[in-house]
């Protein structure tokens, strides 16, 4: 049986390549077509618009590039966090928005990974303060004997995806303001550099994903 950070993951690949049990109904989307600045993670909230997520970042924070289809890359949020210097998100034609990831600034740090260790578990906190302790964390090394066992090696492993670091939150038995899981993430960047991550999902994100995953694979 796999765990909740394990069905997150698997989630999350098969949305988006580079970023994915059946959730509550989704709220529906917003009518109101003020800027109004909202209680979610960074001011964003479920079932929100494309043309009202704009109104409220201004359209000069739109990275285009990155914005086709569902997806919506900014870079700043209603309510931005200096830790994190894009957010991406995915928007539902029909429910709006579903999905919030921000995406850390790149840090610095030497062979064990000390820095971006300390910066994860900052982020885990103050997820927590609001949130609650995480369901789940998981510190893991599929590599051999010798790096996962030396410090020195920690950020090699991270590099190489033979280890992982992240905390998930589990909501989907009773849905925190809509967001059915929350997952923080490390990443590297490099041998000596990395960022964290943090992914929200509202209610309705599953069902989304289930869909895509079925019109892909409709295609065999």
């Amino acid at each position: 049986m796999k765990s909740i950070l394990q069905i997150a993951v698997l989630n999350l690949a098969v949305v988006c390549p580079a970023f994915a049990q059946t959730a509550p109904p989704v709220e529906k989307p917003w009518t109101d077509k003020r800027p109004t600045i909202v209680s979610g993670p960074f001011g964003f909230s479920a079932g929100m618009t494309r043309e009202q997520i704009v109104q409220l970042v201004g359209r000069g924070a739109v990275v285009e590039k990155q914005s086709q289809g569902d997806f919506l890359m900014l870079t700043t949020a209603p309510k931005p966090n200096r830790t994190f210097e894009n957010y991406i998100l995915i928007i539902s034609p029909a429910l709006g928005l579903l999905k919030v990831v921000a995406v850390g600034v790149t840090a610095q740090t030497g062979d064990s990974g000390s820095e971006l260790q300390t910066l994860f578990a900052d982020v885990v906190a103050g997820v927590s303060q609001k949130y609650g302790k995480p369901t789940e964390t998981r510190d893991f090394c599929s590599g051999n004997d010798t790096e996962c066992d030396n410090s020195q090696f920690w950020m090699m492993s991270l590099k190489d995806k033979n280890r992982a670091l992240a905390s998930l939150w589990d909501f989907r038995d009773k849905p925190f303001n809509s967001i059915t899981a929350i997952v923080v993430t490390l990443k590297s960047a490099s041998i000596s550099s990395g960022y964290v991550t943090v992914g929200y999902e509202f209610a309705g994100f599953e069902q989304y994903a289930d869909s895509k995953t079925a019109k892909q694979n409709g295609s065999y």
